[in-house]
């Protein structure tokens, strides 16, 4: 009796044990579950509060284009946005309140600063502009951004031909249309129909992943057509000595030093007198420049691609939910004219 006894004890005693390890299992899950709904509810907040920002970010684009006297000029410290004398874009657009949490508007420049405000599309490189007479700028810039300049060219050649409505293959060989695509084993065909992303770049003959993440911050497909132009006060030196170094050498007599030199140049003009760019001093690049013979002319060439105002607007949104932390972020690119969003922007 005694025996038994004892092992009716160790029965219960073993099951206590298990149920007081299911019980801590299940209060783990249910305690983990809690969480995850917990950070969804903020994930949705932060979400809404990011909303909040891009509809903030768009009606300041309605206002700058409503105001005469900011409407075409637009710079890295004052880009689609109108601001009060004195005040700069992180006034409007760093961490502000909206309900139990923040949004802001920023993005970051290629080198790693962070900036507030909007970015432009017009500081970029437009491959649906490159034509068989200008392709070589985009050929400078994979050559500026350390790519060989035999695959550059390549490259540069058939972004042409991938966009162009025929089959003539540009630069004689070193393009490529239908009948190279269809000879690869998973073989396709040339779009001959202007880029609707910059990634499809990928599918371009020459074209790699590494190569591309070298560029794909100063290339862009807005707007889809027309000549190429590019905003001299919000480029960055990569895009302005691409361009200055296609129209350097026999036709205007220069040297490319004098394309580098040029760009430098304008890059430390329109930081205005703090030498700091993105900042309420920055100015537009106009006559006063000062430069050399070579330079301007130059500078008179490249200036029939110049950018007269910043149609596409790139607006990246974080917002933030305050007690948790949690964010979320939205990015699109906004037309000027129609305040509609043209394409958005996967985070």
């Amino acid at each position: 009796m005694k025996n038994k006894r004892g092992v009716v004890l160790i029965i219960v005693l073993w099951t206590l044990a298990i149920l007081s390890i299911t019980a801590a299992g299940l209060a783990r899950t249910t305690s983990v579950e809690i969480a995850l709904a917990k950070y969804h509810v903020n994930k949705l907040k932060a979400k809404y509060f990011a909303w909040a920002g891009f509809i903030t970010a768009v009606d300041q684009i309605r206002k700058d284009t409503e105001d005469q006297n900011t409407a075409g000029t637009d710079t890295l410290g004052q880009c689609a946005v109108s601001l009060d004398k004195g005040k700069s874009a992180a006034d409007l657009f760093e961490k502000v309140p909206a309900g139990d949490g923040t949004f802001e508007v920023s993005y970051t420049t290629p080198d790693g600063a962070k900036m507030y405000g909007l970015a432009d599309e017009e500081r970029r490189i437009n491959v649906n502009a490159l034509q068989p007479f200008n392709y070589l700028v985009f050929r400078n810039l994979l050559v500026l951004a350390g790519v060989d300049e035999g695959v550059s060219e390549g490259i540069a050649a058939s972004a042409v031909d991938w966009q162009d409505a025929d089959d003539t293959v540009t630069g004689n060989t070193l393009g490529a249309e239908n009948n190279y695509y269809n000879s690869l084993p998973a073989g396709y065909n040339c779009k001959n129909k202007p880029f609707d992303h910059s990634e499809e770049l990928l599918l371009v003959k020459g074209m790699t992943p590494e190569i591309f993440k070298k560029i794909k911050d100063f290339v862009t497909v807005f707007p889809k057509g027309g000549n190429l132009a590019v905003n001299f006060d919000t480029a960055p030196e990569i895009v302005l000595k691409a361009l200055a170094r296609n129209l350097s050498g026999a036709a205007t007599n220069t040297e490319m030093s004098d394309a580098d030199s040029l760009a430098g140049k304008m890059l430390n003009y329109r930081a205005g007198r703090d030498g700091r760019e993105g900042t309420a001093d920055d100015v537009r690049i106009d006559a006063g420049m000062p430069v050399n013979q070579n330079e301007s002319v130059i500078f008179l060439s490249i200036s029939l691609n110049r950018a007269a105002s910043s149609q596409y607007l790139r607006v990246r949104v974080k917002g933030t939910e305050k007690n948790s932390g949690v964010s979320s972020v939205i990015e699109a690119i906004v037309e000027r004219a129609s305040l509609g969003v043209v394409q958005w922007i996967r985070n």
